[in-house]
């Protein structure tokens, strides 16, 4: 094992000895995440990082592709916010179109009010 994996073993072993709940500094939870994300490059288990680094495989996956660990890790880009401009605009125009249902059922669309009435007066 390195020193790196070393370390942090110890460092999580001393939060709270016995306790499930422990409360992992910030600083310590985004080093952990960028172990976590290493060893996932190089096709390490969810469950062995687990067990290397003594914390829970939700704990991890949740600290690895948070943005705010992704925000802290050394050379690493954080999630940019992009300013946006909103407006509203007013709907497009269309043209007033007539649907006709015929007693069948038979239902023409997009007629021209006169175009409606020609048709009527052929069907009558």
């Amino acid at each position: 094992m390195d020193e790196t994996v070393e370390r942090l073993r110890r460092a999580v072993a001393e939060l709270a000895p016995g306790s499930r709940r422990r409360r992992v500094p910030t600083a310590l939870r985004a080093e952990v995440a960028s172990y976590v994300r290493a060893e996932r490059a190089a096709g390490t288990t969810w469950s062995r990082i687990s067990a290397t680094v003594g914390l829970s495989q939700i704990s991890l996956r949740r600290w690895a592709e948070s943005p705010r660990a992704s925000a802290r890790r050394p050379g690493g880009a954080a999630r940019a916010l992009r300013a946006v401009r909103v407006g509203l605009e007013p709907a497009p125009a269309r043209a007033s179109r007539l649907v006709l249902v015929l007693p069948r059922g038979a239902r023409i669309e997009g007629l021209e009010l006169s175009e409606a009435i020609e048709l009527a007066r052929a069907l009558a």
